[in-house]
């Protein structure tokens, strides 16, 4: 719910679309650390759902781990819209190809290092 701060589901592989398409209209406003590391590794069923409530966080998330979600598409990112996470400080995409140095600008309105 609104009081969500931090969220590790790192290494949750086998969470089955259904589950995660749940979190569609999830509303995250103090959301601030999410760690989503190998979650998409293997199947990128339901990474809409999950980084369209991770985007609610909006300015107030400042860690974002996607390492080794290589199975997100790309489409996924680009339907968030541009400068939806202006405040992040660490923003992991190791192993995520679809997600570009530009498309990480794009998405913290401007920020290029991390």
């Amino acid at each position: 719910g609104p009081s969500l701060k931090k969220l590790d589901l790192q290494f949750c592989k086998k969470i089955p679309a259904e589950a995660w398409k749940k979190l569609g209209d999830a509303q995250w406003p103090n959301l601030q650390e999410v760690n989503l590391q190998y979650c998409f590794q293997e199947n990128g069923a339901g990474a809409a759902e999950a980084l369209q409530a991770v985007a609610s966080a909006g300015p107030s998330l400042t860690k974002l781990n996607l390492y080794h979600c290589g199975k997100i598409p790309a489409e996924v990112f680009a339907a968030i819209p541009a400068g939806t996470w202006p405040n992040l400080e660490e923003f992991g995409s190791w192993g995520v190809d679809s997600l570009t140095e530009q498309e990480k600008a794009r998405l913290t309105g401007g920020r290029r290092q991390f």
